[in-house]
């Protein structure tokens, strides 16, 4: 049915600074009576300028707040022009407060076997790329404030204190308006941290600042500290770049025989060079990272107490390996015809989900061709059920990944908005991306610490970082963790990941060194050490997909690292499809 809407109707709306779309039209009832509702039942101070059918019906239902109508508008655009925008989606269900899909059971799921998957629609790796590119990040920048440290009874509930959790570093949720003077807080922050940390390396005794070398003799010997401003090669095939820090900048060339670590730097990294100046420039010979000390002996706790590790499960997908998880869940209640795998289920007492627990909406072009669970409220509802399965002697901290209902930007904070069934688990402790938990903590012992990141960044250091390419790029993950230690920054390059900026600190940091370092999102399972650090990756539990097929991804599956606080030691799990008994294999070769 079509409204006839007369010129007096249309200007009384132009008159408050309103458009109508054209498929307002089609919505029976519209009249003038509907501007009374935009000013009382939107109660941002901004509104709106295109009234279509979607705030129309929105708004005749209840007041509408907390849309940032610029960005929703924006999102609607690329919605019409038939792109997947899961931004559009997620504003949908704040508008109505209720999930927005065409499926007739939005939570519902369904098991589909790989072969049962849709078929790949062949798109070229450029074309993916636009149309990722194309989609903007639209969230409100909110900041990330540190709560208090709570015991672990406040965090879990559970009774069981013989085996404590607690949250050292979980980033909470603080709306604010960003302005520079935070950017130049989160920069000075870092840089100030960093900058500590190298000058106490017994090399850059003799550091000065940049504007000091000018007054320095010819060829005298000097160190350095500031950040990699850009990186070059010269004529003669030797790296240069430009240093800069509080007082200016000065051209830095490597001698390459002699300074070792040349392939590794990166744009904004703050590094000490130790070398000869010679008017302008600096002749370096060494270069000092932040790197993070040896560890002098090897953390054990009084019993042979486990921690499984897993990421990446995608619930929701149509790839996802529904039956292989629920032979996990299975062996982690102790079924299993093999009594040594029950033995060793019996001392799991932590599980550590390092992100991407469903599959989300609207993450990459027609995502939602390939979901069986097209509601995200469904994908969450599903995963309570699936963790609620576990027995609840087994303490179970999650944080967010990039495929969750959070902000990409991150940090990311625990999973609120859409999660409320994941809340009502005991057992289950939500925090941030990145968090830092302490385990087996007591008066007499300090406990393990362990460092949990998605992983969002490896992106740019699988495809960015020469030696980590050439090490096999985004199927070695432990090089990327390693790297990434040495920086102590989970994301060095400021265009590696979206971040937020807190004008007091950067929150990316590896302030703390940890007993354990655990990722995900590379969907590819390793098990490593690093001076001391336990480098854990988790495998994914969802088959290949198209998209995947498309940037050349190679996903391992099931792969469940346990990681022995008695022994230090590590094995891996294995509930991959092909093996029909988990296989165990030593992980710490």
């Amino acid at each position: 049915m079509t409204v006839n809407i007369s010129k007096e109707v249309l200007h009384s709306f132009l008159d408050k600074g309103f458009l109508l779309s054209p498929d307002i039209l089609e919505e029976e009832g519209f009249d003038t009576d509907f501007l009374n509702l935009v000013d009382t039942r939107i109660l941002s101070k901004e509104k709106p300028v295109v009234i279509g059918s979607d705030i129309y019906k929105g708004v005749s239902k209840k007041g509408v707040t907390g849309i940032n109508w610029v960005e929703f508008e924006k999102s609607r655009v690329l919605h019409e022009k038939g792109k997947t925008n899961r931004v559009y989606s997620s504003f949908l269900e704040l508008i109505f407060d209720e999930p927005k899909d065409n499926s007739e059971e939005s939570t519902g799921y369904t098991i589909i076997k790989k072969e049962e998957a849709p078929e790949p629609k062949l798109e070229t790796i450029e074309e993916v790329a636009k149309e990722i590119q194309s989609q903007p990040v639209v969230e409100e920048v909110v900041e990330k404030v540190v709560p208090e440290i709570q015991t672990p009874q406040e965090q879990t509930n559970l009774s069981d204190s013989d085996y404590p959790l607690k949250v050292v570093t979980s980033y909470g949720d603080e709306s604010k308006l960003r302005e520079v003077k935070d950017f130049v807080g989160h920069y000075k922050s870092r840089y100030e941290f960093l900058r500590k940390i190298v000058a106490s390396r017994q090399e850059m005794q003799n550091v000065i600042s940049i504007n000091r070398t000018s007054s320095k003799e010819r060829n005298e010997k000097v160190a350095l500290i500031g950040l990699v401003y850009d990186k070059r090669i010269t004529k003669k095939g030797n790296t240069m770049i430009t240093l800069e820090d509080t007082t200016g900048t000065i051209r830095v060339v490597f001698d390459p025989n002699k300074a070792k670590g040349i392939d590794y730097l990166c744009p904004d990294e703050l590094i000490g060079v130790v070398g000869k100046v010679n008017e302008n420039f600096m002749y370096a010979s060494e270069i000092i990272f932040p790197d993070i000390p040896e560890k002098l002996s090897v953390k054990k706790y009084n019993e042979d107490i486990c921690a499984a590790f897993i990421s990446d499960v995608h619930v929701g997908s149509s790839w996802f390996i529904e039956d292989k998880f629920l032979e996990l869940i299975d062996w982690l209640n102790g079924k299993h015809k093999d009594p040594n795998m029950i033995e060793l289920s019996k001392k799991i007492k932590y599980l550590f989900i390092t992100g991407d627990m469903v599959d989300g909406v609207g993450i990459y072009p027609n995502q939602d061709k390939e979901l069986t669970i097209k509601s995200i409220r469904g994908q969450y509802d599903r995963c309570a059920e699936l963790i609620k399965m576990i027995r609840n002697d087994i303490k179970i901290i999650l944080c967010p990944g990039n495929h969750d209902a959070r902000r990409i930007a991150e940090p990311q904070p625990p999973l609120d908005i859409y999660a409320e069934s994941l809340k009502q688990i005991k057992n289950l402790t939500l925090v941030s991306n990145p968090a830092m938990i302490n385990v087996l903590g007591t008066e007499g012992f300090e406990g393990f610490d362990i460092l949990m990141y998605h992983g969002y960044s490896y992106d740019y250091y699988a495809a960015n970082i020469g030696p980590i390419m050439m090490d096999g790029g985004y199927d070695r993950g432990d090089s990327i963790m390693k790297f990434l230690l040495k920086k102590r920054h989970l994301s060095p390059v400021h265009t590696s990941t979206l971040f937020v900026p807190n004008g007091k600190e950067d929150y990316l940091l590896i302030d703390h060194v940890p007993d354990i370092f655990v990722s995900g999102h590379i969907h590819k399972s390793s098990v490593s050490k690093y001076k001391g650090v336990t480098n854990i990756m988790g495998s994914c539990w969802q088959y290949k997909t198209d998209f995947q097929e498309k940037v050349g991804h190679h996903p391992e599956y099931c792969k469940v690292p346990i990681f022995n606080f008695g022994s230090g030691e590590t094995m891996i799990v294995d509930f991959a499809p092909e093996n029909k008994v988990p296989e165990i294999k030593n992980g710490n070769e």
